[in-house]
């Protein structure tokens, strides 16, 4: 940056122009002047160039977590190794009756959060076949269970459907992650599981990814879910608070 400096004119005091010499002498002092100023200039930078440097993503390792305020991020860690890691099998590995038992074990805080939350979108995205029972258990783990249980009443048909017999199973239980902060009695989980769609001939259909953002609020002192809007693909690990759930099923 080149800075412009500007000066009043000086008046002379007294009659006819000042003598040649002294006119001299002000331009040299101003000469001085400017060179003393731009080395301070030089010399303060010290030769360094001021170049932005790309902010790399935080990464909080978990620790023991009250039912606070709170947010919990990291990288993979084995079972035991982090008495912080949630159970990424609460309730037990069949999606179809792990929601109730978990919710009934999930602690009030982090971790039972994101546990709960992943029983939770077990039994709620699984496709073949479809949970039978959802009239008893949405009333028990949803805040409000109007608005689901009129959803799973008319549920929107695929675009191609699988062919009968079709079954669906959760794969890849050390790649599920998740996203969870709390505050106070209210908690927002994000999970991300692969589902895998096999043909009645054992064969493999697809496997997705599927992730879903749940709003959680404590009821009678324990998680239920007061909203599971729409949901962004989770981003890698390590990033915006992702992590692997240990122990997955």
């Amino acid at each position: 940056m080149t800075a412009i400096r500007h000066h009043d004119p000086v008046t002379p005091v007294g009659g006819g122009p000042p003598p040649r010499r002294s006119r001299w002498w002000w331009v040299g002092g101003a000469f001085l002047l400017l060179l003393v100023v731009v080395s301070a200039f030089i010399l303060g930078r010290g030769g360094r160039t001021e170049t932005p440097v790309a902010a790399s993503p935080t990464v909080t390792v978990a620790a023991p977590l009250p039912a606070s305020s709170v947010v919990v991020s990291g990288a993979p860690s084995a079972v035991g190794e982090d008495t912080a890691n949630p159970d990424g099998c609460l309730g037990g590995p069949d999606p179809y009756t792990a929601i109730v038992p978990a919710q009934a074990a999930a602690t009030l805080d982090a971790v039972g959060a994101a546990g709960f939350a992943r029983a939770a979108v077990r039994y709620l995205l699984v496709q073949y076949p479809r949970p039978a029972d959802y009239a008893t258990v949405i009333p028990q783990v949803y805040v409000d269970p109007g608005p689901p249980l009129a959803r799973m009443a008319n549920p929107q048909q695929a675009p191609q459907e699988a062919p009968e017999g079709t079954t669906s199973k959760y794969v890849r239980p050390a790649e599920t992650t998740y996203q969870v902060t709390v505050l106070g009695d209210r908690a927002d989980v994000t999970v991300s599981v692969f589902l895998e769609l096999d043909s009645p001939d054992g064969s493999v259909l697809d496997t997705v990814r599927l992730t879903q953002r749940l709003l959680l609020q404590v009821v009678d002192s324990h998680w239920r879910i007061a909203d599971a809007p729409a949901t962004d693909p989770a981003p890698p690990v390590g990033t915006a608070g992702f992590r692997y759930y240990p122990g997955g099923c």
